[in-house]
């Protein structure tokens, strides 16, 4: 009976959908990114908190009132470009799957790209045979066979081994597109090795051990993930991240020269312009790249 009270003002309903949808990614996503979600719900109830005689309702969900909310992210929280992207995103969501009918096309907030960070050939096998053991070793595991195959952590928390298969085939989790790829030796041996049941880790621990992991064990080459800069100046034990393992696999796609097409397929990726952020060792005129691209996209 109090939860039919709490819904009949459109406050309060509205606040009630704001929990039935934390509740809901809660079960469906790594912790990490709910850490996310966590940190915007606060933020968008501390926007309401500031404008007087306001309170959230689906009436309220108009553009003055959505884009004072990314005005109040940047200017008067100070959050960084990053951060003000990912928060809009996770109201994009929100927006989505509870409000459908809301328009928020002009909430769009440009994101400067960044330059995927890969491990080399030699630095992913020096990886694969380190003396590792207990949860070190099964967060190595886990990262190499993200190396491997290209999925993201989410893809690869839910999805559902099969021993015999002989290939991987799944929706991706962000855009639900088809991804479909064979199954590598190496791959196979992991998933052999854990019999398709891996250790459940949630993506905090593991970015936090895989930073020790590279810095205990000299993984020390210099890298940049800022697409203006020449020089690198971090040591790759810094920098590295779960999602470094899908850029390693499409960077190491592209370097045995299988086409933009192929990797599309393989990763789930619907925009060819993903793929000109990477290496192409063969490339030596950037302003080609777009028609190198093309050529490559039909291979």
């Amino acid at each position: 009976m109090k939860k039919n009270i709490y819904q009949k003002t459109p406050q309060g309903q509205f606040r009630w959908n704001l929990d039935r949808f934390l509740g809901e990614k809660s079960n469906n996503v790594s912790t990490g990114t709910f850490t996310k979600y966590k940190t915007w719900r606060n933020n968008f109830l501390e926007y309401e908190s500031l404008v007087e005689n306001f309170q959230w309702t689906e009436q309220n969900l108009t553009q003055e009132h959505l884009v004072g909310y990314r005005e109040f992210l940047k200017n008067i929280k100070h959050n960084k470009p990053d951060t003000v992207t990912k928060s809009i995103k996770c109201l994009k969501n929100f927006l989505k799957e509870m409000y459908p009918d809301v328009k928020v096309d002009y909430l769009n907030v440009p994101q400067t790209p960044r330059k995927p960070i890969s491990l080399t050939e030699i630095e992913l096998k020096q990886l694969q045979y380190l003396g590792l053991s207990g949860t070190e070793a099964e967060i190595r595991d886990i990262f190499v066979l993200l190396c491997l195959t290209g999925m993201e952590f989410n893809d690869f928390v839910f999805y559902e081994w099969d021993l015999e298969a002989r290939i991987i085939a799944y929706k991706t989790h962000r855009r639900k597109r088809d991804a479909v790829l064979p199954i590598s030796e190496d791959a196979k041996k992991l998933i052999q090795k854990y019999k398709g049941c891996f250790p459940r880790h949630g993506s905090t621990l593991i970015n936090k051990k895989l930073k020790v992991i590279f810095r205990e064990h000299d993984f020390n080459r210099l890298v940049t993930d800022k697409m203006d800069c020449q020089e690198p100046s971090n040591p790759l034990h810094e920098k590295v991240t779960i999602s470094v393992a899908k850029h390693t696999f499409i960077q190491h796609q592209i370097n045995a020269g299988v086409g933009g097409i192929n990797i599309m397929k393989m990763c789930g990726i619907e925009n060819i312009e993903k793929l000109s952020y990477y290496n192409y060792p063969e490339l030596d005129d950037p302003e080609k790249l777009a028609e190198y691209l093309k050529k490559k996209l039909n291979m």
